[in-house]
């Protein structure tokens, strides 16, 4: 609860809980608090400036995901041929979970994953919908105008020729079996990002696999470019899609990340 009801008191809560609190709890590996933190200071700044329509349409967007839950949207991303362990990093308060964020492993492929997971926040959700013009976001949009990733995972490799297999492995397997979509801000629906080196390593991988480079975009960095930065780009492989469930009827908007342990702590 705020420690006032003045509205200078609540937005020095709110900042507190996004620049100092937040960050403080991810360093600390606790990321389901950090993501807590940040959905209800979305949530209140948004109530509290008469955008509470924002919350309810998040709301009204992300209660069916939940509803479903997490190891039946991996199910329905991955397959039925693979057996599923999952777990929450937050536990229940007051019977339901505060945030859906939690750790996986699916075996029983031809080849198997682990790694985190997560459902989108209807407060996080709420502040992508805010940043949006009037007119487009008079009421919920197609899946194609909403972003990407509402519910996202990633997948953790030993080393990037662990990554690029399963990476592959995954879009061979599965590309016909969901919907394709790039994220709004993305030509694409299947990212490579990294050095060229990297880069060349996945591109191989997914030509000998039969998969086109025309669904594929390459976002690469060189050396010198590195070097000018100060700092290596983020390797990741990653693809978005809307995954079905015939079951519900409810559809998925999803991003599964690939990447390395190293990567991962770096």
């Amino acid at each position: 609860e705020p420690s006032s009801r003045r509205k200078s008191a609540l937005l020095q809560d709110i900042l507190e809980a996004e620049s100092f609190y937040a960050p403080i709890a991810e360093a600390l590996g606790m990321e389901g608090l950090a993501a807590m933190l940040r959905s209800q200071a979305n949530r209140i700044r948004l109530m509290e400036q008469g955008l509470a329509h924002n919350v309810g349409r998040a709301e009204a967007k992300m209660d069916p995901l939940y509803r479903l839950g997490a190891e039946r949207a991996m199910r329905v991303v991955f397959g039925d041929s693979y057996n599923f362990t999952s777990s929450h990093v937050v536990g229940k308060v007051n019977g339901e979970h505060p945030v859906h964020i939690g750790e996986f492993v699916a075996a029983g492929g031809e080849v198997s994953f682990a790694g985190n997971w997560r459902f989108k926040t209807p407060g996080g959700l709420a502040a992508k919908l805010e940043k949006k013009k009037a007119s487009e976001i008079s009421g919920l949009q197609p899946e194609v105008d909403m972003p990407m990733d509402l519910f996202g995972m990633m997948i953790i490799a030993d080393d990037d020729e662990a990554m690029a297999n399963s990476f592959v492995h995954f879009l061979k397997t599965r590309q016909h079996e969901v919907q394709l979509q790039p994220g709004r801000s993305k030509k694409k629906a299947i990212i490579v990002q990294g050095s060229r080196k990297y880069a060349a390593l996945v591109a191989s991988k997914l030509r000998e696999a039969g998969i086109s480079d025309d669904l594929v975009q390459y976002k690469t960095q060189s050396k010198k470019e590195a070097n000018v930065k100060g700092y290596k780009q983020y390797e990741v492989s990653k693809v978005t899609f809307i995954a079905h469930d015939k079951l519900t009827g409810v559809d998925i908007p999803t991003e599964v990340q690939f990447v390395t342990k190293a990567e991962r702590e770096r």
